[in-house]
């Protein structure tokens, strides 16, 4: 059985330019003419379904975000107990001393990179 997944993707970058390019699209006053208006009428649906689109693109993604660093948090902060994912912690990290200095790191400055680290910690499998 071939098992097909549909992938995707997005960068935080990207994400926020189509925010800003939304949010910055003119609005268009009608002319005089009927078929102007109906253009008009189109291009704002357009315009807002787009808005709507990326910004709830960049909230989903600040959501995860902020939950996986939520979840590196409450780890760092039990880091000097002898539970399972605090010692798998200090193998990976070391002793931080804060926690952002953990983010200076090259391996946990990517979002993909911080669940499949988690993951880890936590001990749980990701499949593809």
């Amino acid at each position: 059985m071939n098992d097909q997944y549909t992938r995707i993707t997005y960068t935080t970058t990207q994400c926020y330019l189509e925010v800003a390019r939304s949010v910055l699209t003119s609005i268009h006053y009608p002319k005089d003419t009927p078929r102007d208006l109906e253009l008009n009428e189109f291009n704002q649906l357009v315009n807002i379904s787009f808005s709507l689109i990326s910004i709830s693109i960049v909230y989903s993604f600040l959501t995860i975000e902020a939950f996986i660093n939520y979840q590196f948090y409450q780890i760092w902060e039990k880091r000097n107990t002898n539970d399972i994912p605090s010692q798998k912690f200090k193998e990976m990290f070391g002793n931080v001393e804060k926690f952002e200095d953990m983010f200076k790191r090259s391996e946990v400055r990517e979002l993909k990179d911080r669940i499949k680290i988690l993951c880890s910690i936590l001990g749980r499998r990701l499949s593809r």
